[in-house]
């Protein structure tokens, strides 16, 4: 599958491709979020701990 072109594919996997691919983006973004919320309380405390 990884080596057919795109123009290859039938639509309908082209569709089932695309809204995979957004389900990743959306899991990725989810991830990067509770990174970046983690990261925050982490300065938080360490804030708080040299205060």
């Amino acid at each position: 599958m990884a080596a057919a072109k795109a123009s290859d594919l039938h639509p309908q996997a082209k569709v089932a491709l695309t809204y995979q691919a957004l389900v990743l983006l959306g899991r990725i973004d989810e991830s990067i979020a509770r990174i970046e919320r983690a990261l925050g309380e982490l300065a938080e405390a360490n804030r708080a701990t040299n205060a």
